[in-house]
């Protein structure tokens, strides 16, 4: 269903859809994963399995880095990412497909929040690109 969905208008329309990400079109960072995996693998499960789980471990050391940002102590940014790693809650994200949209906002919320928090740790003001490349990130998914 995702995936007719995305392929019916054009990739055409879902990259520009990503781009203008104020005219309310619906999920369009779900373009950008479904289409190119159906283009190369077309519906065998194993490529989207690989490129979600793939996600969710660039999201680690992020959510680590986040953390230490946070709280200045290895040990608590390491507890911290260790429950996330292991809470049984998340076990949906990398066991079902259809959780992608969750996993794709959780990468880009947390990337625009560690960006924003590594920025004003340095003492300065957000110059209006950063605050462009902030605000792209969090309206992504």
């Amino acid at each position: 269903m995702n995936i007719y969905g995305y392929w019916r208008p054009g990739a055409l329309n879902w990259l520009w859809a990503n781009i203008c990400f104020w005219k309310g079109i619906g999920r369009p960072a779900g373009a950008l994963y479904y289409l190119p995996l159906y283009h190369f693998f077309s519906l065998n499960p194993q490529p989207y399995r690989i490129v979600q789980v793939s996600i969710l471990a660039a999201s680690i050391p992020m959510v680590y880095y986040l953390a230490r940002l946070l709280a200045s102590c290895r040990s608590i940014a390491f507890l911290a990412v260790l429950a996330l790693c292991y809470h049984a809650r998340l076990a949906n994200l990398v066991f079902i497909g259809s959780f992608i949209y969750d996993v794709l906002c959780g990468f880009f919320y947390f990337a625009a929040l560690t960006y924003y928090i590594r920025i004003r740790e340095k003492g300065l003001p957000l110059r209006p690109v950063q605050w462009v490349g902030f605000w792209l990130y969090m309206s992504v998914p």
